[in-house]
């Protein structure tokens, strides 16, 4: 049953972050109004902190509650919204459902943080290495692009000096490999796995459609006014979602 807590939830975020969808795909299933705070990633620990005692999001306020990470807000929407359900109703499908959400969160999860975040940095290290070029500005401006798509937030001069916060390997050539590797994977298994009606644990929508495709989701481009960035991805992020285009998991 909803309490006075639904009608005070505040998701504080970042904006390309398939576990932020998941927390925001979520509230859009349940129907749940609420309000979301986006960051630029560095410049929100400060915040983060304060809120939470940790600097990783998602995180939801809900009244006097903070609830830490996607999963944990998953459990806390359903208790507070029952229906439409996002967990099975037996007990069986509802352990190979968590069971598919924790592998993912485990796995797939941080490996398209990376490739994403990896390819965001692209942008950022051209514009820096061009800064003695003849148009320096333009390529402060693509810098500033990067941050913003990541953030879902317009950013100005003074964030450009407060550091970029990168997933750890986002630099590393071998994890970002190791990354591909792993994305290919969990496509490969969601292609295979998906049954006749499109779901992967019962007809219905559950947990763990939502976690697959919430978490690849920065990787695909997604045609819903309601998904759409405020701010056009670089164009280092295009060209990492146009490997991923014609996979059928895709």
């Amino acid at each position: 049953m909803r309490t006075e807590a639904a009608d005070r939830l505040v998701l504080h975020q970042f904006r390309a972050s398939g576990f932020n969808e998941k927390a925001r795909w979520a509230l859009a299933f349940k129907a749940l109004p609420h309000r979301v705070a986006s960051y630029v990633p560095g410049a929100h620990e400060v915040a983060l902190r304060n809120l939470s005692g940790q600097t990783a999001t998602p995180v939801l306020q809900a009244a006097s509650r903070v609830i830490v990470g996607s999963a944990a807000i998953i459990e806390f929407l359903d208790r507070l919204q029952p229906t439409p359900p996002l967990y099975p109703f037996h007990v069986t499908d509802r352990s190979r459902a968590l069971e598919v959400q924790r592998s993912w969160d485990l796995q797939i999860g941080p490996a398209a943080r990376l490739l994403l975040f990896a390819a965001a940095a692209v942008e950022m290290d051209n514009a820096m290495r061009r800064t003695e070029d003849s148009d320096p500005a333009q390529n402060r401006r693509r810098y500033r692009a990067a941050l913003a798509f990541l953030g879902g937030v317009d950013v100005d001069e003074p964030a450009l000096t407060q550091g970029v916060y990168w997933p750890i390997g986002a630099d590393d050539p071998t994890k970002v490999r190791a990354a591909r590797d792993s994305v290919a994977r969990g496509l490969d298994w969601l292609a295979a796995n998906s049954n006749a009606s499109g779901q992967l644990i019962t007809d219905a929508f559950t947990v763990a459609d939502l976690t697959c495709a919430a978490l690849l989701s920065p990787l695909v481009d997604i045609n819903h006014a309601a998904l759409m960035s405020p701010v056009a991805p670089p164009e280092s992020v295009l060209a990492l979602r146009e490997e991923y285009r014609q996979h059928p998991a895709v």
